[in-house]
């Protein structure tokens, strides 16, 4: 199955390495502060990810922070019209992210 299309994400968790001590947090929010892009690879192994992340309101925390622009690398699976993706900021990968997507329409 194709995985091209228009999805939307939702950031489900986000973690943080703290000298071996895992700080974990719901995030549950996400795209009302920044629009991506990204482009993928599928394998036998599932799918990995590359996500630029641009700010476009400024209004909203995001949830980056005062970040205007980041890159995400993911790795994860498909199933029909959903994965769940785990990563990190292509910068910091000792900041850990969960995300869910959901594939909103099909791109001919």
């Amino acid at each position: 199955m194709s995985v091209e299309g228009l999805w939307t994400i939702q950031f489900a968790q986000a973690e943080e390495d703290h000298g071996g001590i895992q700080v974990s947090e719901e995030v549950n929010r996400g795209g009302i502060s920044y629009y991506f892009i990204g482009t993928y690879e599928e394998n036998d192994a599932g799918i990995s990810l590359t996500i630029n992340a641009t700010r476009y309101n400024d209004i909203v925390a995001g949830v980056f922070g005062p970040m205007d622009e980041a890159r995400l690398i993911f790795k994860g699976t498909m199933e029909g019209d959903t994965m769940t993706l785990h990563g990190n900021m292509e910068d910091e990968p000792n900041k850990r992210m969960t995300i869910k997507a959901e594939r909103r329409t099909v791109l001919h």
